[in-house]
């Protein structure tokens, strides 16, 4: 398994699973490359359902 940080993105093409690894738990980005839901300008639910759903970060796996 691989655990830790893997930088080749978040799409399931570059997950460690993809590339011969039987698991991955760690995170996949580096630092403070997420976003952050918690900041007062990120979109609000009540305005944007979908926003967290779609272009949300899969953080840690």
């Amino acid at each position: 398994g691989q655990f830790g940080k893997n930088h080749f993105g978040d799409r399931n093409k570059y997950l460690p699973t993809a590339h011969g690894f039987d698991e991955f738990f760690g995170n996949l980005y580096h630092l403070n490359a997420e976003e952050e839901p918690e900041n007062v300008d990120y979109p609000p639910e009540a305005d944007f359902p979908n926003f967290k759903n779609i272009f949300g970060p899969r953080g840690v796996l």
